[in-house]
C-alpha cells in the first residue's frame, strides 16, 4: 500500500541474494526508485521436529481423549511454522490402572491434571497412526480414542518449505473406563452452573422418575447415557429420601444437605470420578 514504510516479500526462492528498491506511489504518481540496497534470502528447509524424549506432556486425560502440549519445533528451517499435526496409534504396555473409588485422590481420575508430567517413552506401537490433530499452536485435545489404553503419539511441523520429519515416539494413555469420565462429561460438568439448572429442571418436570430425569438430562444437559443415569439417580434417591425437606424449596440448604448425606456416596461411586469433581 501506498502508505506502507516496510513490507515482507514472499514467495522468493532460498538462499539468493537480491537487489531490492522502492519508490513512493501518490495522487501525483510514481516518484523516482530509491538506491539499490542488496539482501539475501536463508536457505530455508523444513521444520525440525522437538527433540529428546520428554517433548510431550499430557495435561488432562478422560475415557475418550487427553489434552497435550508440546515443545517447540527444535529449528523452525529459517521458516515460519504454520501447523503442527499429532499422531496416535495403540501402543504396547500395560494399560492405566482402574478408576477411582469414593474418596480417591484427583490425580486418580479421568480429567485429571493433578500430577501430570512428560509423557513417557513407548515401546513399537501396533496398527496405523491415525491424525487426531491439526493445529497452529502447540496444544491440543486427542479425542475419539479407547478407555483405559495406551497410545504412542508422535508430532511433526509445518512451515512454507514443508512438512518437516517426524519426532521420535512419546507415550500418553488414556482414563480408565468411567460413566462420567468422557471429554464431553467432563466440559458439561465444568459448566456448574449451567448444569445444575438443566438438571433441576429435568428433576422436576419427570417428578424425579430415573428412566425421564435420566433422558431429559441427557438432551438438556449434553452428558452422556452412563453419566446421565448416574445423576439420575441422585433424582430419585432425593425424592426417596429427602420429599419432606425437598417439597416446598427443593434446592434449598435443607434439601441439598439431605441429599448429600443419602445420595451423595452413590453418585461418586455410578459416576467413577473424585468427588470434587461432581458438581
Amino acid at each position: 500500500p501506498a502508505w506502507a514504510s516496510s513490507a515482507r516479500l514472499e514467495g522468493l526462492r532460498p538462499n539468493r541474494t537480491l537487489a531490492v528498491r522502492a519508490r513512493r506511489v501518490s495522487s501525483a504518481g510514481p516518484g523516482p526508485w530509491s538506491a539499490e540496497v542488496r539482501a539475501a534470502t536463508t536457505d530455508a528447509r523444513p521444520p525440525d521436529p522437538p527433540a529428546g524424549t520428554g517433548w510431550l506432556r499430557v495435561t488432562a486425560a478422560y475415557t475418550d481423549a487427553f489434552d497435550a502440549v508440546w515443545e517447540p519445533a527444535a529449528s523452525d528451517g529459517a521458516a515460519p511454522i504454520t501447523l503442527y499435526e499429532l499422531q496416535a496409534r495403540p501402543a504396547r504396555g500395560p494399560a492405566p490402572g482402574p478408576g477411582p473409588g469414593p474418596g480417591s485422590g484427583p490425580a486418580a481420575g479421568p480429567g485429571s491434571d493433578a500430577g501430570s508430567g512428560p509423557a513417557s517413552a513407548s515401546g513399537a506401537g501396533t496398527g496405523e497412526w491415525r491424525t487426531v490433530c491439526e493445529v497452529p499452536g502447540r496444544n491440543c485435545t486427542a479425542a475419539g480414542l479407547r478407555a483405559g489404553a495406551p497410545y504412542e503419539v508422535r508430532v511433526r511441523a509445518q512451515s512454507p518449505v514443508g512438512w518437516g520429519a517426524f519426532s521420535g515416539p512419546a507415550r500418553a494413555d488414556t482414563a480408565p473406563a468411567a460413566a462420567c469420565g468422557s471429554l464431553v462429561d467432563a466440559r458439561t460438568l465444568a459448566q456448574a452452573p449451567e448444569f445444575r439448572a438443566n438438571f433441576s429442571a429435568c428433576s422436576r418436570s419427570c417428578w424425579a422418575e430415573r428412566s425421564c430425569t435420566a433422558a431429559c438430562t441427557r438432551r438438556e444437559a449434553g452428558l452422556t447415557e452412563g453419566c446421565a443415569w448416574c445423576y439420575a439417580g441422585v433424582a430419585s434417591c432425593t425424592k426417596a429420601h429427602c420429599a419432606g425437606p425437598c417439597m416446598f424449596r427443593p434446592g434449598g440448604p435443607a434439601c441439598v444437605e439431605c441429599s448429600v448425606a443419602h445420595c451423595r456416596a452413590d453418585l461418586v461411586e455410578c459416576a467413577g470420578l473424585p468427588e470434587e469433581r461432581l458438581p
